[in-house]
């Protein structure tokens, strides 16, 4: 069973000048600082239906998006093929939920998306449907697509294999990030018994589901980095992640797959405070309800 680690999406917070994210994955998020670079300290992880997303929208979710022009008093949900509309000041829903592909202008094939999010910089009017290889753009400003399309990832947003295809979600950076897309999918990694990565057939290695990232910018129109490292990946996004065993349904997970984690936690100690560095060895021990936690900002982790 693969490791409960699957990044579905991200929304800002509708301040003028966002600095948070809420990052969601499955049924629970976590508030994202891009200032301090750190997930939020106090009072996470939250469960989705606790933050008021929508009954039916408040796990496994494809995506959401904040409405723009005349949408913005709305955000969307989107989950298997439907969505639903929400207020934003109640976060109350506005109407019944609705097949995507019909309101959104997309093609008839598009029942079930892997991501959906909204682009950033130069690219601010659109939101983006990715499903298998392809993805299609949409135009708030007109509301229906934008013409072209749909078109292939790899050769549009320059990315290259693992990250050409089955996208599992996307975080939208704000602040200092804001022209910046994370690219999150779920691959197959070859480690040995600490957790270190090494050649596939490596005696004693084994295969384990981990995280990995493609940073896009939108303004440059090209892939600027990637981290395929699981060790590296949780540097990068301090405090972000849950465990791999923390709750019932993950309880299966490789256990060699949680050293890539203790790896990370042994990287992070000298910079840790001991009361800190016991909370993230908690996130990656199996504790059902991980305790927040925030390692010192280090914003050089999540650049090249």
């Amino acid at each position: 069973m693969a490791c409960n680690v699957r990044i579905s999406g991200s929304l800002s917070a509708l301040d003028a000048v966002p600095t948070i994210t809420t990052v969601f994955q499955r049924g629970w998020a976590v508030d994202y600082d891009w200032v301090a670079d750190r997930a939020v300290a106090l009072r996470q992880p939250n469960q989705l239906d606790a933050l008021k997303f929508p009954p039916g929208f408040d796990s496994d979710l494809e995506g959401a998006l904040r409405g723009q022009g005349k949408f913005s008093d709305f955000t969307y949900f989107f989950k298997n093929g439907q969505y639903q509309r929400v207020q934003h000041a109640t976060m109350t829903p506005d109407g019944a939920s609705r097949a995507t592909a019909d309101a959104w202008d997309l093609p008839d094939s598009y029942t079930n998306l892997d991501a959906v999010f909204p682009g950033s910089g130069k690219k601010s009017q659109f939101a983006y449907f990715f499903r298998g290889n392809d993805y299609m753009r949409y135009d708030w400003t007109t509301d229906k697509r934008s013409s072209g399309y749909p078109k292939t990832i790899s050769p549009n947003w320059h990315t290259s294999a693992p990250f050409d295809r089955d996208i599992d979600g996307a975080i939208i950076g704000v602040a200092g990030f804001a022209a910046k897309a994370y690219l999150f999918k779920t691959i197959d990694v070859t480690v040995e018994s600490n957790g270190n990565p090494v050649p596939t057939g490596t005696p004693g290695s084994s295969l384990v589901p981990v995280p990995a990232y493609a940073r896009y910018d939108f303004d440059a129109e090209k892939v600027d980095f990637t981290e395929t490292d699981p060790a590296q990946v949780v540097r990068a996004w301090n405090g972000l992640f849950p465990t791999a065993r923390r709750r019932p349904s993950a309880r299966h997970c490789p256990r060699v797959g949680t050293r890539c984690y203790r790896r990370a936690v042994a990287q992070h100690s000298e910079r840790l405070r001991p009361s800190l560095h016991d909370q993230l060895a908690d996130h990656v021990n199996g504790h059902d309800r991980p305790q927040p936690i925030h390692p010192t900002a280090d914003p050089s982790q999540r650049s090249p």
